[in-house]
């Protein structure tokens, strides 16, 4: 199924051309502590663009939010 030549990528082989352009995708780190930083961010992005909240003030207490829970998991931030 995966290899069928699909008729919306014109006929393409779609597994290779897509294989091809993934594997030059670069590569990017991801922290195994990206979720305790990121919840606060899109929680404070909401605030924003929901309840009217000043971005700066979004931005300060998402950073105070992921330094509380870094600290928690004992890392220095």
């Amino acid at each position: 199924m995966l290899a069928a030549r699909d008729p919306y990528f014109a006929k393409q082989d779609t597994l290779t051309l897509f294989s091809d352009a993934a594997a030059k995708v670069p590569k990017s780190f991801f922290s195994p502590y990206e979720s305790y930083v990121s919840t606060g961010l899109l929680s404070e992005l909401y605030n924003v663009e929901t309840q009217g909240k000043h971005p700066d003030k979004a931005w300060d207490d998402a950073m105070a939010q992921a330094t509380r829970q870094l600290n928690k998991k004992g890392i220095d931030a």
